[in-house]
């Protein structure tokens, strides 16, 4: 048998055990919550949990921006 245990559920369905859940977040409430969601099965099935963050990274100028000098002649 391998780590991961097959089991029933009370709904009658097949859950694994010792699996392992990845979540994904990015700090909005709506990913916060799918972490909770995440580890509460992650502890109903004995899984790992791995959590992975994400963001965007911000504009990078290359020196400095100043306005156009108005060039009079």
């Amino acid at each position: 048998m391998t780590s991961q245990e097959q089991t029933n559920n009370a709904s009658g369905n097949q859950s694994v055990k010792g699996g392992r859940i990845v979540a994904g977040i990015d700090g909005s409430p709506v990913s916060l919550m799918a972490l909770e969601w995440a580890a509460r099965q992650a502890e109903y099935t004995d899984s790992s949990l791995e959590v992975v963050a994400a963001w965007e990274w911000p504009p990078v100028s290359v020196g400095r921006s100043f306005p156009m000098a108005t060039i009079r002649a």
